[in-house]
């Protein structure tokens, strides 16, 4: 695991240390507390996998219904947050929205600034439980719909689904959003993550932290990839148009979205079980299985690049109902377990950190 070393200079922050997860670039290995993506991703519900990172250790069968369970009990979301987003412009983005939103849970809540572990594991699970109600309610008040109750009965997957389309949904496209969110929970110190955990290092609130967090994912640099990639997919059209499409675009931007992972030598790992769950609920049938593909092997001969997991993330979503200006949203209402996590393991560390710069401005005279 990695090992925070130190300068000279007493608080300088190298790395930090964490038993959460574990990125092997040259193996292309993602880890969750030690286990492999790979026995993950389409095994584990997205409660068990929220369990696994906050507790360090897979759920029992009664310890993951209970824990199901109780999280099902927090998916409601105070009338007044259901409110700002009926009065929230129809112009601004979706991300400011749902940033704004969890600022308005944080002022509902009497005991936001509680310090506690168990104050902010409360907080947590909340959390996890209510970001969907709020995507989905963006979604159903942007159509000029009533946002759908929660329904308890449910699975987090299948309750997400039922609150998007207001219909019961099938196993499988349950089963599909399930492992997108699986994939998505934990990435290690990317920058969202990392900001939740700067935030709850200064003892701020739990809200404060998932908002700060919010608020660097909204950034197109760190989540605005999987709508990137279903502009272009639309723009295609047809596996026909690909070789000219891919050339236009390396010349033009020089990439290809969706394509290269900065951390992974040799492919994202995440990337083929989100692509298996498009040969699941498409059946390799309609133009979005076969675009996919055409365009893989396509950009692979070309650049030498590998899909990483939004190039078939965004395909299902789009397949489930989800429309790509909530792509980023959804990608937080899963990633938020893993900011969880982070920030719950962040409060454990008594020491303020700090970061220092290496300067490269001028220096005054000697």
């Amino acid at each position: 695991m990695p090992q925070r070393e130190r300068a000279k200079r007493p608080g300088k922050l190298v790395m930090l240390r964490s038993g959460i997860a574990y990125i092997d670039e040259n193996a292309g290995q993602l880890l969750y507390r030690g286990h492999n993506i790979h026995d993950i991703a389409e095994r584990l519900s997205f409660e068990e996998t929220v369990f696994l990172l906050w507790r360090g250790r897979l759920a029992s069968g009664d310890e993951a219904r209970a824990f199901a369970d109780e999280l099902a009990t927090y998916r409601a979301v105070p009338e007044a947050v259901l409110d700002l987003l009926r009065i929230t412009p129809a112009y601004a983005h979706p991300m400011a929205a749902l940033r704004t939103a969890v600022s308005m849970l944080a002022c509902v809540d009497p005991e936001q600034d509680e310090p506690s572990q168990e104050a902010h594991e409360l907080q947590a699970k909340k959390m996890v439980a209510q970001l969907p109600t709020i995507v989905a309610a963006q979604h159903r008040i942007g159509q000029n719909l009533e946002p759908i109750a929660p329904d308890a009965e449910l699975s987090h997957a299948a309750n997400y689904l039922y609150m998007l389309t207001g219909r019961l949904p099938d196993a499988t496209p349950c089963k599909a959003l399930g492992v997108i969110m699986n994939l998505y929970a934990e990435h290690e110190l990317n920058v969202s993550t990392f900001t939740a955990r700067l935030v709850s290092d200064t003892r701020s609130d739990f809200y404060s932290a998932m908002v700060a967090a919010i608020g660097a994912l909204k950034g197109p640099a760190h989540g605005g990839s999987p709508d990137e990639v279903m502009r272009l997919l639309v723009a295609i059209g047809s596996p026909d148009n690909v070789s000219s499409v891919v050339e236009r675009e390396l010349a033009v931007n020089g990439r290809i979205p969706g394509f290269g992972h900065r951390l992974y030598a040799t492919g994202d790992p995440r990337a083929k079980h989100v692509k298996h769950v498009l040969d699941a609920v498409t059946h390799r049938r309609g133009q979005w299985f076969a675009l996919t593909e055409r365009l893989e092997r396509c950009v692979e001969q070309r650049t030498g690049r590998h899909p990483n997991i939004d190039f078939y993330t965004a395909p299902v979503l789009y397949h489930l109902g989800f429309p790509l200006e909530l792509f980023t949203n959804v990608v937080a209402s899963a990633r938020v377990a893993g900011w969880a996590a982070h920030a719950l393991e962040q409060y454990g560390d008594k020491r303020l950190q700090r970061a220092r710069a290496a300067y490269v401005g001028p220096r005054a005279p000697q």
